[in-house]
């Protein structure tokens, strides 16, 4: 174009104005960090989900170990009534220890009953109890209610948990 003729055009048609230059930089931003923050969340998901996962297996582990302790130990030994609402720490498969400070909802206070993994976030106990409304009595044996809890917390500090629980009876006596 010549400058006669760019000369004649009003002055809003020669070129883009700062505010369309600042809504559409606000737009960019917004959808990058729409894009973060979609990243970030599925990140936390995905960490989440391996971590119930990795805490649902400890919790099928542990109670394998006890059943097999179970089958292992004379009932009467197994049936321990001072083990009657304890909770007992977990944390090798080759021991059980008495929780002093703890419960079942996951408030152990006891450092030791960390399952070491990676990074140590998983605390597995079990909890022995006779429930006859989930163990109903089979003749003279009473069935133990046993549940084993993983808890870990995640990056936000929030307890989570996993948990399973069987009954026990003396089976090798029937």
């Amino acid at each position: 174009m010549s400058r006669k003729l760019l000369r004649l055009l009003p002055v809003y048609n020669r070129g883009q104005s700062l505010i369309e230059v600042i809504i559409a930089i606000a737009i960019a931003t917004l959808i990058i960090v729409a894009l973060i923050n979609a990243t970030i969340t599925g990140m936390k998901n995905a960490q989440f989900s391996r971590n119930k996962e990795t805490s649902v297996k400890l919790s099928q582990e542990g109670m394998e170990w006890i059943r097999v302790q179970r089958d292992n130990l004379s009932w009467d030994a197994f049936n321990d009534p001072a083990l009657l609402g304890q909770t007992l720490c977990l944390n090798t498969l080759s021991n059980w220890s008495l929780l002093t400070s703890a419960n079942s909802d996951c408030s152990a206070t006891d450092l030791n009953c960390g399952y070491s993994l990676g990074n140590n976030i998983f605390k597995r106990m079990f909890f022995i109890n006779t429930d006859a409304a989930i163990c109903p009595p089979n003749g003279s044996d009473n069935p133990l209610k046993i549940t084993v809890t993983v808890c870990w917390k995640d990056s936000t500090s929030t307890v989570h948990k996993s948990e399973q629980t069987s009954c026990f009876s003396n089976w090798q006596n029937k």
